[in-house]
């Protein structure tokens, strides 16, 4: 058979995954029995022990430091190949399909399934956390009674909003990657809290590089960055938490002509407040008592300098130009005012000529201004 690209197959991650992890588990086993062993040995036997000690030493620290390469290959093949290429969506042609790889979904494929909407249902993720602190009374006991079974989840396929902040995802996912040079994988990880395993967490991406969660939103252009933050801080600590992430990253196109991101830090005292209103709201939906909005603690502020982009911004692109249009007469309109203002002798009040004059303050300042203005 000749050998070429169309004849090469799919690398299987996960049995590489395996096997790292059964060879862990026989080395661990080898290293017991040897120590066993060298205990009533002679000192030859000893060792030969010893020695073989060290080199399974040496393959368990070998095995260990290629486990997490394996892992996140392992979460990349996961979830690529639960991707399920949508149809076409322009015609001519084009394809739904980017030149990188990144496959566009149609809408039908960004609607909850029913398995997925009865795995919601069994366990509280990051948007339900949003509501849990929300106030709104009747939020709080909408989503109890969809927790509860008694009325079915709100179907969201046919809100603008939603719909477009899921169909952008991927874009902004890119846009940020382009942005600030950080990598974004492990897109669609689903995660479960060992401790309480109803608290679970489903990932928009993760920058490994920092241990940072990342969440992606798309909101309209008149929103202010305060409110966003204020509006998801929840989703972000609640997922920080459950995937044990000192930090997170919430990136946000403003309509179409804005972005930024935020990067916040893990806060346990807010934690630990949204952890006791989680507990409570989860103790209502297996009991059946109605729950109460809970006071919703102080939100931390972000932890790093925000960054911009206005390149849509008409406003910023007039002013941008007017400001590299003139800043050398700038530079020589100030290089004037000060040399005008150093001719100007301390006991002289007022100084004339060629269209302009410097006037004395009482305090001493020195203004400048065109005679007849």
């Amino acid at each position: 058979m000749a050998s070429g690209v169309d004849d090469q197959r799919p690398v299987r991650i996960d049995l590489y995954w395996g096997l790292a992890a059964a060879c862990l588990s026989h080395v661990d086993r080898q290293l017991k029995r040897a120590d066993v062993e060298a205990a009533g040995a002679n000192i030859s036997a000893r060792r030969r022990v010893l020695a073989i000690k060290a080199r399974a030493a040496r393959l368990r620290t070998a095995l260990m430091a290629i486990q997490p390469v394996i892992q996140q290959r392992h979460w990349k093949e996961k979830a690529m190949s639960e991707a399920t290429e949508g149809p076409t969506l322009f015609a001519d042609g084009y394809q739904a399909t980017a030149t990188n790889g990144t496959s566009w979904p149609g809408l039908s494929r960004l609607r909850l399934q029913d398995k997925e909407v009865e795995g919601r249902r069994s366990g509280l993720g990051g948007s339900d956390a949003n509501i849990i602190l929300s106030g709104n009374r009747d939020r709080i006991l909408d989503l109890w009674r969809e927790k509860r079974g008694e009325q079915p989840a709100v179907d969201l396929s046919s809100n603008l909003a939603v719909m477009l902040g899921c169909w952008t995802e991927a874009f902004n996912r890119q846009w940020f990657e382009q942005i600030t040079g950080r990598a974004v994988d492990q897109v669609q990880v689903c995660l479960e809290c060992p401790t309480n395993s109803w608290r679970r967490c489903t990932l928009d991406g993760y920058i490994s590089d920092g241990g940072v969660v990342w969440e992606a939103k798309h909101t309209n252009a008149f929103s202010k960055a305060d409110e966003i933050l204020d509006r998801y801080m929840p989703q972000l600590q609640h997922n920080m938490a459950v995937a044990r992430a000192e930090r997170a990253v919430l990136s946000v196109i403003f309509g179409n002509h804005r972005f930024e991101w935020f990067e916040v830090a893990s806060d346990w005292v807010y934690q630990i407040e949204l952890l006791q209103a989680e507990v409570d709201f989860w103790d209502c939906v297996e009991t059946g008592r109605r729950p109460l909005p809970a006071p919703p603690p102080a939100v931390p502020r972000p932890i790093s300098v925000r960054e911009v982009c206005l390149d849509g911004n008409n406003q910023w692109a007039a002013a941008a130009f007017d400001w590299l249009e003139n800043r050398e007469a700038a530079k020589r309109h100030a290089t004037a005012c000060a040399t005008i203002k150093e001719l100007v002798e301390p006991d002289v009040a007022r100084a004339f000529g060629h269209g302009i004059e410097a006037k004395r303050s009482k305090a001493g300042a020195i203004s400048i201004r065109e005679i007849g203005s």
